[in-house]
Formats: structure tokens, C-alpha cells, sequence
């Protein structure tokens, strides 16, 4: 594949599963959930460095965010990490490394592309493990992976999933509104909520009490 198709190949999970040769997509979610290939990595990354940044970004310190980074930064940054036998990102740190304090998102970005890649080429369930693949082919790939799960764990779309998990709840209550009782039935879904009315006007009723939420109202 072109690597102009796979620069923003992790926006489509199904190619993205393809790409990594798993036949399902289970197998693909397993992979994720594998603490030695996968999960306990990205949580370290995701607790200790996006997680606090978001925070301060919130609190108006905002600064360059760790999606922005480019591959060939972070490879950049393995190497003069790695260089002269340091092992900067390779070796293993414990969870509570005091050297990683100061770290920026290029650093927590090259150890995290850095273990993984060598996890799962070294470990016999590893992604990688016995493939005929070049570093460059195996980081690219591990990149993709990366990028979905900050894709995934952004504050746009987290917010989204918020306000529309607050809208579900608000409208879960049975709303009455001159003297009778309307139902709503909800699609969890999609990013919208679907509204079941039996009276005319409770639309508009229903859509005064949520509008600071804003959600898609459809009715059927």
C-alpha cells in the first residue's frame, strides 16, 4: 500500500485491521487488551503523559499536543535517544520512573512506539513475530495503531461521547408536559438521539429542556 494511503489509514478501522493481518475484528480488540503487547504501554503513556497534558491544556497551558508529532520526529528522536548505547526509550523503566520527569510528547511518543515495536516482534503472540517486515515497515504500521488510540481518546470526541451521554440520561426521565406522558426511545449508537412523540409540541418541549446540550433531535 502507497504511503499516501496509509498516512490517515487509522481513521478507517477495517483497513486498519487489514493492514495489521488480523482476520476479525476480535482479534484485532484482543490484541489491544493484551497487557504484555499493548494495553500496559499505552497506559503509561495514556496516565502519565496525555492524560496530565489535557488537564493543563484545560487549564489554559496549552501546549503542542502529542498527535502532532510526525513518524519521522519521533524515529528521529528513538535514534539520538538510543545512540552511543544510551537506551533512552528501550530499556525498561519502571512505572514511576523519576527520568522520565521532564519528558516531552516526542519522548513519551518514542518509547511508546519503541516498545511496542519490539514487544510484539520479539514475543511469540507479538504482531510482528516471525514476519518478514523492516523496522520502517513495522513502526509504520505500530503508528497507525497509535494514532487511532489518540483519535479515539481525544477531548473533541470524548466531549462529544459526554454531551451526548448526558442527553441519554436526561432523556431516559419521563417527561410530562401538560398533564401527559410522553416516551422517548434513544439509539446509542450513532452521535444523535431519536425522539418518540405522541403529541404535538413535545418536541419542542423536549428540545427546550436539552438544548445546552445540543444534540441531533430526529422524530419519528
Amino acid at each position: 500500500m502507497p504511503r499516501k494511503a496509509q498516512y490517515r489509514l487509522f481513521q478507517d478501522k477495517q483497513k486498519l485491521i487489514e493492514l495489521l493481518g488480523f482476520d476479525t475484528k476480535e482479534a484485532y480488540e484482543q490484541w489491544t487488551k493484551t497487557d504484555r503487547l499493548f494495553l500496559t504501554f499505552w497506559k503509561d503513556f495514556r496516565e502519565q503523559w496525555l492524560l496530565p497534558q489535557r488537564e493543563k491544556a484545560r487549564e489554559g497551558n496549552k501546549k503542542k499536543r502529542s498527535k502532532d508529532a510526525t513518524l519521522e520526529e519521533v524515529r528521529r528522536q528513538i535514534v539520538c535517544g538510543e545512540a552511543n548505547g544510551r537506551r533512552r526509550y528501550s530499556r525498561d523503566h519502571q512505572h514511576t520512573d523519576p527520568e522520565k520527569e521532564g519528558w516531552t510528547g516526542k519522548d513519551w511518543l518514542a518509547w511508546l512506539l519503541s516498545h511496542l515495536v519490539t514487544s510484539n516482534t520479539n514475543d511469540l503472540d507479538g504482531l510482528f513475530y516471525r514476519k518478514n517486515l523492516t523496522l520502517e515497515e513495522r513502526e509504520r504500521q505500530m503508528w497507525q495503531v497509535i494514532q487511532r488510540f489518540l483519535a479515539d481518546t481525544s477531548d473533541s470526541r470524548k466531549t462529544r461521547s459526554g454531551t451526548r451521554a448526558e442527553a441519554l440520561q436526561l432523556l431516559s426521565r419521563p417527561l410530562r408536559h401538560r398533564h401527559r406522558r410522553y416516551n422517548y426511545s434513544t439509539d446509542q449508537t450513532r452521535n444523535q438521539v431519536t425522539v418518540r412523540w405522541w403529541c404535538r409540541g413535545v418536541l419542542e418541549a423536549c428540545a427546550e429542556r436539552i438544548k445546552e446540550y445540543s444534540p441531533t433531535l430526529r422524530g419519528s
